[in-house]
């Protein structure tokens, strides 16, 4: 026993030693680094930083210019050339437009930019005027942001003043889509004999009057149908959403389905039985004139 307690008795020594020369070798390399650094600039160690993510895009036009009409012309181009293409599983003929805009104008808070939407389009040849006075305005620069916003900003030398009329000319051409949205392709096959007979034969399914009737009702009932099947998905949302919660263009395109068309329409129709169509038809006229 009195061995044993020797032993413990040694490493204590031992250990008080080696945490007391520890000590003294820290406290000593920092003299030395003290002494050799006396008098010498030392740099500063670089601050490292988190960079601040940019603030999202403003998808909403400014309102310092209002505008009052447009004069558009359009020209369609359908299959005017054939793309040397092969292999290829769409359509290999051309379907482009090309046309020119002119926007009248006021400017409601001094500036000295346009700022319009513009998504795919080649545009080109702008020409401003001064309405007031007939004059030009020249145009520096036009730039088609690469953001979400996809904004055209037309920056022009001098300033818009507040009050002042004006207008803006544009020159531009594109593709014509293929699906529903924008300037689109619709194709449509000629009525024959199979069609016809589709109408008439429908009399074998049900007694009917007016055979354009039942194709009214039957309208209805798919759009009924379509509003049950989609108002039941999550992705379902209410017809009418506040202006906040949609900023972007995907989420603007994102209101135009089944639910905002199918499902407002039997809304619509439910508030036409209610109130009487002559009633319904009235206060869409009064509201169209508000």
């Amino acid at each position: 026993m009195p061995k044993k307690s020797g032993v413990s008795k040694g490493f204590a020594v031992a250990f008080v030693v080696l945490t007391v020369c520890a000590i003294a070798g820290m406290i000593s390399m920092m003299v030395v680094y003290e002494i050799q650094t006396n008098g010498l600039n030392m740099t500063a160690p670089p601050i490292i930083t988190t960079p601040t993510p940019p603030p999202p895009p403003d998808m909403r036009l400014p309102r310092s210019l209002i505008p009052e009409s447009y004069d558009i012309i359009l020209q369609p181009h359908l299959y005017t050339s054939i793309k040397e293409e092969v292999n290829v599983t769409t359509p290999n003929q051309t379907l482009t437009f090309t046309g020119n805009s002119t926007v009248h104008f006021q400017c409601h808070q001094d500036t000295t930019y346009i700022i319009l939407h513009s998504l795919g389009l080649n545009v080109f040849a702008p020409r401003v005027i001064d309405k007031d006075t007939g004059n030009p305005i020249k145009v520096r620069s036009v730039k088609h942001h690469k953001d979400v916003s996809h904004f055209l900003e037309i920056n022009v030398n001098g300033r818009f003043k507040a009050g002042g009329n004006y207008s803006l000319f544009l020159a531009f051409e594109g593709e014509i889509s293929e699906y529903l949205q924008a300037l689109y392709v619709s194709k449509y096959t000629e009525t024959n004999k199979e069609a016809v007979n589709e109408t008439i034969e429908e009399r074998l399914s049900i007694p009917v009057f007016d055979i354009s009737k039942i194709k009214k009702e039957k309208f209805i009932m798919d759009d009924l149908h379509t509003a049950f099947e989609e108002d039941a998905l999550l992705t379902s949302h209410p017809l009418s959403t506040p202006s906040d919660y949609v900023q972007t263009p995907g989420e603007i395109l994102g209101m135009f389905d089944a639910i905002s068309y199918s499902k407002g329409a039997m809304v619509l129709r439910m508030l036409a039985n209610r109130v009487g169509e002559d009633s319904f038809n009235n206060g869409i006229r009064v509201r169209r004139c508000v």
